[in-house]
C-alpha cells in the first residue's frame, strides 16, 4: 500500500504525493561507499538477510543506475571470493577462520551459490550466479 501511495498522484488542490518512499538504510550512501571500496569487507547479512533481493525491489521503484552498478559489481566480485573460499576452505561450514567470518556475512542469495557436498568440501553453484547476473 505504501508503494501505491508513494507513486500515485492525488487529484485536487495541492496535489502532492500522499507518502514518500526512501531508500532503506541497507542501501544508504555509507553502505554503498563501503561496497565500492571493498565489497568483501561488508557484512551484507547484517544489512539485510536478502540484501540483493531488497536492492532488486528498490530498483523496481527507483531509477538509480549508480545503485544498480554497485550491486552488480559487488555480486560479481563477491561471487569470485565465494567460489574461492568454497573450494579452498574446509572451515566454511563450521564458521571458523577468516573464511568462516566471510561466509557468515553472506546474504541468502550468496548462500545459494554454495552447495555443501560433504563436511569438508563445498562446491560453487554457477547456475545461481548466471541467473542473477
Amino acid at each position: 500500500m505504501a508503494e501505491m501511495l508513494a507513486v500515485s498522484k492525488p487529484s485536487g488542490p495541492g496535489s502532492d504525493s500522499l507518502a514518500t518512499l526512501d531508500m532503506p538504510a541497507a542501501l544508504n550512501e555509507k553502505v554503498l561507499n563501503a561496497l565500492r571500496a571493498d565489497p568483501g569487507s561488508v557484512d551484507l547479512r547484517a544489512q539485510a538477510t536478502w540484501f540483493y533481493g531488497l536492492g532488486e525491489r528498490m530498483l523496481e521503484l527507483f531509477e538509480e543506475e549508480e545503485v544498480a552498478g554497485v550491486l552488480v559489481e559487488t555480486f560479481r566480485l563477491r561471487a569470485l571470493e565465494i567460489a574461492d573460499k568454497a573450494q579452498h576452505s574446509g572451515a566454511t561450514q563450521q564458521g571458523g577462520g577468516a573464511g568462516g567470518e566471510f561466509m557468515q556475512g553472506l546474504d541468502d542469495t550468496e548462500r545459494q551459490c554454495i552447495i555443501p557436498r560433504s563436511t569438508r568440501r563445498h562446491y560453487f553453484n554457477e547456475k545461481v550466479v548466471r541467473e542473477y547476473l
